[in-house]
């Protein structure tokens, strides 16, 4: 007995230093990253060998302490914080390496966007008066009560802001999977995976309506399958509306991509005549339902309210409809990634990581059916499927998502959802030590993709 216990103690002891020596590899590894690009801001002369060295330090150690001490309750809370430290710095390296002084991060809309914030601090008639950007004034509304309450400039805010919006949407990956499969393993992991995610990261970085509108879109997903709970609680339903309102006012393509969402699952609840995966999240189709009728109501009559900058847009991409995707990426797709090489190896690296998913998630359709949480993985795969319908017409012609590449930013964080609890619900250790290779190399290549990382050689 005497034995027993003394193996016990040793074994909590290692276990202790090694979680002790993993969380200071991963804090050591971003201060010095931290200070690398400080130093290239300042036009010092560094080797990137170590920069990509201290970007390998830091998502190793944060998968080793997900697979490893991922069980324990108290240690949780210390990975799921540096989970966030690194999706934080994908966001605000821009701002970091560059003069903010002269430039806007991301460039884009963002000016216009800033204008239309100005012409809103000074006049009351912005919806019906002000410019078309002005139609959706949740971001702006929220500099500008931020700046107010701050006393920090209007700019300063815009600026520097929209980084942690990125990083706030990136997190509701975690709080969903952890919704969905009670395992916070699961969704440390996804929510690792899709941090440093390439199309999340360009789109939301910077003063654009949908770094903002992500969050909504997250926040109702999961404030809507918390109300799907028995029984319903008034204050859920509550929020899941006003996430609604707010993602209305504030972009209308993630608007669209919310009300798609619930109008999928609640099909995908009618179509399954025994409703485990509704059970399993503690809900029914009736309460889907009602709560995707409000989602449509919500968005399509604030539409028709601004009605004439709707009519622009949708008249605006229909003039392209029948452009093939092809004509569209030289001029859009590679300014965004910059050097070519990059550009080619990112392409290539994503299509083969579309394709290994996807047999993944094909695997999960067809053979794996003695896992307790199959109907929650078939639940987010129908949502996979529309959006890979929709990515699939979108590259045949443009239409109304101005490019295809948006839709892999609501698709994705579902599609990491399920590879992760593949992962981890492997019991043979060599195919989890692949697919955990698997999932390292995914965040790799897409901190490589980010046209400013710097090369790796």
């Amino acid at each position: 007995m005497s034995r027993v216990l003394l193996i016990s103690m040793l074994s909590t002891i290692n276990d202790n230093h090694r979680k002790l020596l993993s969380a200071i590899v991963f804090f050591l590894s971003y201060a010095f990253l931290l200070h690398f690009m400080d130093l290239l801001r300042n036009g010092i002369s560094q080797n990137f060998i170590l920069f990509w060295l201290l970007i390998v330090f830091i998502f190793t150690s944060a998968m080793y302490q997900i697979f490893r001490f991922g069980r324990d309750n108290t240690w949780q809370k210390v990975i799921l914080f540096q989970v966030i430290l690194i999706a934080f710095f994908f966001q605000i390296i821009l701002v970091i390496i560059i003069d903010t002084s002269t430039r806007w991060p991301g460039g884009g809309d963002a000016p216009a966007i800033f204008n239309s914030a100005l012409y809103i601090l000074s006049h009351t008639d912005f919806l019906s008066a002000g410019p078309d950007l002005a139609k959706w004034p949740g971001l702006q509304l929220q500099t500008i009560v931020i700046s107010e309450i701050t006393n920090i400039s209007l700019r300063d805010v815009a600026i520097f802001t929209p980084p942690i919006y990125g990083t706030l949407g990136a997190i509701f990956t975690y709080f969903i999977a952890r919704e969905l499969y009670s395992d916070v393993r699961v969704a440390l992991l996804a929510y690792l995976a899709y941090s440093p995610f390439y199309y999340m990261v360009i789109m939301h970085h910077w003063f654009h309506f949908e770094s903002m509108a992500f969050i909504f879109f997250m926040a109702g997903i999961l404030v809507w399958l918390k109300r799907l709970r028995k029984p319903p609680t008034a204050s859920y339903s509550l929020l899941a509306i006003l996430f609604v309102v707010g993602l209305a006012l504030t972009h209308y393509l993630t608007s669209f991509f919310l009300v798609a969402f619930v109008i999928t699952v609640s099909i995908y609840f009618l179509m399954r005549r025994r409703i485990k995966s509704a059970r399993s999240i503690g809900g029914s189709p009736a309460a889907s339902l009602n709560f995707a009728l409000i989602a449509t109501v919500i968005t399509l009559g604030y539409w028709v309210y601004i009605g004439q900058q709707m009519l622009y847009i949708l008249a605006s991409a229909m003039t392209n409809l029948g452009m093939p995707f092809s004509q569209f990426q030289q001029s859009y797709i590679v300014e965004l990634a910059g050097q070519q090489l990059r550009y080619d190896i990112r392409i290539w690296a994503s299509r083969s990581y579309t394709l290994l998913f996807g047999a993944i998630l094909l695997y999960e359709v067809l053979w794996r059916r003695d896992c307790r949480e199959r109907e929650t993985d078939l639940m987010l795969i129908s949502w996979v499927v529309v959006c890979a319908l929709l990515y699939v017409g979108s590259n045949i012609a443009i239409i109304t998502m101005n490019v295809p590449f948006r839709i892999l930013i609501f698709t994705y964080p579902f599609i990491l959802m399920i590879v992760s609890h593949t992962v981890l619900k492997v019991k043979h250790r060599l195919k989890k030590v692949l697919l955990a290779i698997l999932i390292l190399g995914f965040v790799l290549f897409n901190a490589y993709s980010l046209q400013f990382i710097p090369e790796a050689f």
